[in-house]
């Protein structure tokens, strides 16, 4: 296990159509090599990555990867996500009840 540092900071701004355009940069170091990354990932706002994703997500990024003895790897890449059917939020169970029974006044309970 190398130890090592990653971190990425991005600003979301929001676009007309309910779109989320965020630029971001990257940074990580292991002893295996050091990794600059700049890029854009457009969403729907409102939506968090994961498990309660944006239905669309594109992501293009530009990275530089750098070895110890001194090679460098230049990389692009263009990552996308369409979900389709029913999203996560709609598929977490409601609280299970009973059955809901309604009588007129007066009248006897059923049995």
């Amino acid at each position: 296990n190398d130890a090592g540092v990653d971190g990425r900071v991005g600003y979301g701004l929001r676009l007309p159509g309910g779109m989320l355009l965020t630029p971001f940069g990257g940074y990580g170091q292991t002893g295996n090599g050091r990794r600059v990354q700049f890029g854009v990932d457009l969403g729907m706002a409102g939506h968090f990555r994961g498990a309660l994703g944006s239905p669309v997500q594109i992501e293009f990024v530009g990275e530089r990867f750098a070895r110890p003895g001194g090679d460098a790897d230049m990389r692009l890449s263009l990552h996308g996500v369409l979900t389709f059917g029913s999203s996560s939020r709609d598929t977490r169970e409601a609280p299970t009840r009973g059955p809901t029974v309604v009588r007129e006044q007066g009248e006897p309970p059923p049995e």
